[in-house]
């Protein structure tokens, strides 16, 4: 017999507990626990990690996401968790400035 935790549910699968947890829950022990998803994240399918990841133009930071400081003349690169400057302003020192013309 095989003891299904609380939001869990059966699978057919030749190896492993026999069950797996609902989304939202992730695997502790022979329970599922609670994913906590902080404000301007959402839920991932990842077995590693916490189980959620941040928005675009958000990064993580000790459990929640931290809006992404953009500098003047910037804006959020396209994996979303970084910055680019816009054209034709160079990243430098953390800023974007005029690129010189030689």
């Amino acid at each position: 017999m095989i003891n299904v935790p609380e939001n869990g549910f059966l699978v057919d699968s030749t190896y492993g507990a026999g069950w797996e947890c609902e989304r939202g829950y992730r695997v502790v022990g022979n329970s599922c626990a609670l994913i906590e998803v902080p404000l301007n994240a959402y839920l991932t399918d990842f077995s590693h990690g916490p189980g959620w990841q941040c928005g675009r133009g958000f990064l993580a930071l000790n459990g929640s996401c931290v809006a992404l400081e953009l500098p003047e003349n910037a804006h959020v690169n396209f994996s979303g968790n970084g910055w680019d400057c816009d054209k034709p302003y160079r990243k430098r020192q953390g800023e974007c400035s005029l690129a010189l013309e030689k």
